[in-house]
């Protein structure tokens, strides 16, 4: 497997595992600038 999709694969499981983690949070609490900021450096 080259790096390309290795760190492809890396990035689908953070970005997984994330989801699980923020999904049961309610999202009203969290400020949407932070967030929006996460999911910029996941979703690149």
């Amino acid at each position: 497997m080259d790096f390309p999709q290795q760190l492809e694969a890396c990035v689908k499981q953070a970005n997984q595992a994330l989801s699980r983690f923020i999904a049961p949070l309610p999202f009203q609490k969290h400020s949407r600038g932070r967030n929006h900021a996460v999911w910029r450096i996941i979703r690149w």
